[in-house]
């Protein structure tokens, strides 16, 4: 009889020892959003990297359709280019820990539908650079993101910090667009003004994609726990 219940507890055992239950994952590895910010100082450095790489609408028209792509890494000072570089590596990390999917998703999209909005929506705007588009849609995903995690624990103390990061986005988009003045990456002797429209695009994109995953990871939830008749 002893037997048998030790026959069944180590059959218990075995059955029960699987990785979920264990706690052994798959290591995730993060630094994807570094790679992307290296990339910006190394085009920096090259003769031709900024004039042969940033958007420039006639020649994009004219067939150097690779513009719209590497615009992102091209900059117009170190100023300009040390800024986006600080908010790229920090939202991004963050992105990556929290959702890596929704990180290269909401990337790949932004690479392309942000170029493509200004060929559509800024005609007369003949050059641009920067990597704050894609910035803006890090943050509007990351924003997303901790605010499905406060509503799971939803104290002021955790929805505080969320809200005011999200009224200082809106507060810079509107104050840049007004005085078309950088409110972080201007320096004295700059010519160039920022682009609002961009950093709006990338913001909508990123929350969109926050807010299409988590809809879809809600039915797939929904659906596994349905009761067997």
């Amino acid at each position: 009889m002893s037997d048998s219940l030790n026959h069944i507890n180590n059959t218990q055992h075995s059955v029960g020892d699987t990785p979920s239950s264990t706690g052994c994952r798959r290591r995730r590895i993060f630094g994807a959003s570094l790679i992307v910010v290296a990339l910006a100082p190394l085009v920096t450095l090259l003769p031709w990297g900024e004039a042969g790489l940033e958007y420039q609408r006639q020649a994009i028209l004219g067939g150097e359709i690779w513009r719209l792509v590497t615009c992102h890494w091209t900059h117009f000072s170190w100023s300009h280019l040390f800024w986006d570089l600080f908010a790229m590596a920090i939202l991004g990390l963050a992105c990556e820990r929290r959702d890596q999917k929704s990180f290269w998703l909401c990337l790949l999209i932004s690479i392309l539908v942000i170029p493509a909005g200004l060929m559509i929506l800024m005609p007369d705007l003949s050059i641009y650079r920067g990597l704050s588009g894609l910035s803006s849609a890090l943050f509007g995903l990351l924003i997303v993101l901790r605010l499905e995690e406060t509503f799971r624990d939803p104290r002021p103390a955790r929805i505080a910090p969320v809200a005011l990061f999200a009224l200082l986005f809106i507060a810079k988009t509107i104050y840049e667009a007004a005085s078309g003045c950088a409110v972080f990456a201007g320096a004295e002797g700059d010519t160039w003004a920022p682009v609002p429209l961009v950093h709006l695009i990338g913001a909508v994109i990123g929350a969109a994609i926050a807010l299409v995953r988590r809809n879809r990871s809600i039915r797939g939830r929904t659906y596994s726990f349905q009761p067997c008749g």
